[in-house]
């Protein structure tokens, strides 16, 4: 569980990251980040569960859940900050 929430709060970030640097002059380069953002993010938590789930259904199930839970805690903190 603790790799899939550290693994979730990383995508989160990543993700922020990946959006702030949207440029309206240079939309090109800003897409290219997201683009390659969103193929690490995808490979890294296709790993993650597979690793998971190598060590059984239980271990694979709380990766899983820890990523989730962190991405829902991540979006809900960001939308409090927009408040």
């Amino acid at each position: 569980m603790l790799a899939g929430g550290t693994l979730g709060w990383l995508n989160s970030l990543s993700r922020t990251w990946s959006v702030s640097r949207l440029q309206p002059r240079n939309p090109g380069a800003g897409v290219a980040w997201v683009e390659v953002g969103l193929l690490l993010r995808l490979a890294l938590t296709a790993a993650l569960l597979t690793f998971a789930l190598r060590e059984g259904l239980v271990a694979g199930l709380c990766a899983l859940a820890g990523l989730w839970a962190v991405r829902w805690w991540m979006v809900s903190r960001m939308q409090r900050g927009r408040d």
